[in-house]
């Protein structure tokens, strides 16, 4: 399926498939010592707040979207990386049980989009926008192409045993500024040029979605230019303090 005709059946979607969330009381909750334990083992570096907040999302292995959207981009990129693990046949999978809607798995599947940060912190910031599930399956089959609503993390491309492809398509792009642009245009001018009303609603949409993540890529990028201009300044700049930037 192409992306355009993925994006006019993203409309027509009116029940979004989500795994319901148990009774809480019967749910095994995650001890402290095996989370500390896992942070240590996976050697993710959280600063000691960041590890309490961490846990009480996770403790009841169940993260809410309220719960999501308290997190930075930062934060959710490190909680990712809690949550799922990979075998030695490159196969990823849930080591945790922890579960969520696929709007908050779209939250932790952003920095996997591309591998420019700048880039995939921009949809994440649109990602906060959107009202609900319906919008966010239509914005991340629009951007990536991915049309896996029955995946609870999307993940890196991959090939099934059928040899069909699921997880998103990396997106390998040296400029993003000039990407999202030709992005801009193409949508510009399939409106130009006159489509059916159902295609003209999707192409607005998706448009406007293009527009806001470009400046917010662009406002993104600039911070990050700013700061990394500010150490420079410094009369002895830490390399790691910029690259880690």
């Amino acid at each position: 399926m192409d992306k355009n005709n993925i994006l006019i059946s993203a409309l027509n979607i009116e029940n979004i498939s989500q795994k319901e969330l148990s009774d809480k009381s019967s749910v095994d909750l995650i001890k402290r010592d095996d989370f500390d334990k896992l942070i240590s083992k996976l050697e993710v570096s959280f600063n000691e707040k960041e590890i309490n907040k961490i846990f009480s999302i996770v403790e009841d292995r169940y993260i809410s979207e309220k719960e999501i959207l308290s997190l930075s981009y930062e934060e959710v990129k490190k909680l990712k990386e809690l949550i799922m693990e990979e075998d030695e046949n490159g196969n990823v999978y849930d080591a945790s049980l922890i579960r969520s809607s696929y709007k908050v798995s779209s939250f932790m599947a952003t920095s996997l989009i591309s591998d420019n940060e700048d880039f995939n912190k921009a949809i994440f910031e649109k990602l906060k926008t959107l009202k609900d599930e319906k919008e966010t399956v239509l914005f991340m089959a629009a951007i990536t192409g991915s049309f896996a609503i029955q995946s609870v993390v999307a993940w890196d491309e991959k090939i099934d045993d059928e040899g069909k492809s699921f997880g998103f398509k990396k997106i390998k792009e040296n400029n993003i500024e000039e990407y999202l642009k030709d992005k801009i245009k193409y949508f510009k001018d399939i409106l130009d040029d006159g489509v059916s009303t159902l295609a003209s609603k999707t192409y607005e949409k998706v448009l406007s979605w293009y527009e806001d993540i470009l400046e917010n890529y662009s406002s993104i990028k600039k911070e990050r230019e700013y700061k990394i201009a500010q150490i420079i300044r410094n009369n002895r700049p830490n390399p790691l303090e910029i690259l880690s930037l």
